[in-house]
C-alpha cells in the first residue's frame, strides 16, 4: 500500500510538480490496485490448492479492472488539465 507522506497533496491549487492534486491521487490509487494485483498474483502462483487459485485470480481479475479503470480516468484528467505523464 503506497504511503501518503504529504498532507498537502490534496490541496485545491496545482503543486510544484506539475500535477494536480486529482491527477495525485489516481496516481497513488492506481499503484494501490497495481499492488494488490501482485499480491493476489503470488498468493495465487503459491497456493497449491486449486479452488484457492481460482479465488486468487478472481481477486486479480477484480483488481486489474479497478487498474484499467483508473488509468482511463487519467488518461481523461490529463486530456482535460493538460497535465504531465506517469513515467
Amino acid at each position: 500500500m503506497p504511503r501518503l507522506e504529504n498532507g498537502d497533496i490534496f490541496t485545491i491549487s496545482k503543486l510544484k510538480v506539475g500535477r494536480s492534486p486529482r491527477e495525485m491521487a489516481l496516481e497513488i490509487a492506481i499503484a494501490a490496485e497495481q499492488g494488490a494485483v501482485r499480491y493476489y498474483t503470488r498468493l495465487s502462483d503459491m497456493t497449491e490448492d486449486p479452488e484457492l487459485k481460482s479465488f486468487y485470480r478472481e481477486f486479480v481479475d477484480f483488481e486489474s479492472n479497478h487498474t484499467d479503470w483508473l488509468q482511463k480516468k487519467m488518461a481523461s484528467v490529463r486530456r482535460t488539465s493538460g497535465g504531465t505523464k506517469l513515467a
